[in-house]
């Protein structure tokens, strides 16, 4: 079906540290993303059931593509995650999608379409597409799956997968996640995947960190438009190197 899900992953004590320190990022006004900063945000990609997931998906040695976002959707009527999309089209690549708070219909979990649900032509030419028939409409309506998901679980899906966040109404509780992506040993990185990080050999340095915070800022924009005002620090942050 093109993805996976993955139910209680992770040690709740972890996933409440990591939800905490996106809220107080939040709370002092920064984008969420900045919470990237932390050691559990690295160190929870070693955890060994994730571990195995992706070396059977991808084999040995995969890599971290430096594409990383937070996610905070309020829980009230009209907030909403990511607009329906692509990752990418190049193979041997992997998203994964973690919850630090319950995902549900009301809160606005995460949405796709499997794969074998509609042709394949779709999920292709679907970042390029500005009309659709209502023979379309009606494919990808019928093919979506919800995907409500416990704090501590793992969503993944390949890059070809058409996937988004759902609106929210009055929820109990705001949907906060992160989200990281992953490609093969072997793979040639596209220029914009670059610098890769090892996913094995101990986390990313400080410096690293902060490369990627500000890629991610000056990349997302385009989902998150109050980044605009950030753009320049995310600039900034980004390696000379």
């Amino acid at each position: 079906d093109g993805y996976f899900q993955l139910e209680g992953v992770f040690p709740l004590s972890l996933i409440r540290r990591m939800r905490s320190a996106i809220e107080r990022v939040k709370k002092a006004g920064w984008p969420v993303v900045f919470a990237t900063v932390y050691d559990e945000f690295w160190q929870i990609l070693q955890i060994p059931p994730l571990v195995r997931v992706l070396e059977e998906t991808l084999g040995p040695g995969y890599r971290i593509i430096p594409h990383v976002w937070c996610h905070y959707v309020n829980p009230v009527s009209g907030a909403k995650g990511w607009r329906p999309h692509v990752d990418g089209q190049s193979g041997s690549r992997v998203s994964i999608w973690i919850p630090f708070t319950d995902a549900t219909i009301d809160n606005g979990c995460i949405y796709l379409i499997p794969e074998g649900r509609i042709s394949k032509d779709y999920s292709v030419r679907f970042p390029m597409r500005r009309r659709y028939s209502m023979k379309d409409a009606d494919a990808l309506l019928q093919g979506m799956r919800a995907l409500p998901t416990a704090a501590g679980s793992i969503l993944g899906w390949h890059f070809g997968i058409i996937h988004w966040g759902s609106t929210a109404t009055n929820g109990r509780e705001p949907r906060i996640s992160a989200a990281f992506e992953f490609i093969g040993c072997d793979v040639p990185p596209l220029k914009h995947e670059l610098p890769l990080l090892e996913a094995q050999s101990g986390i990313p340095s400080f410096q690293q960190r902060l490369d990627t915070i500000g890629k991610a800022v000056v990349t997302y924009q385009r989902f998150e438009p109050q980044m605009e005002r950030f753009v320049q620090l995310g600039l900034r942050l980004q390696s000379k190197e």
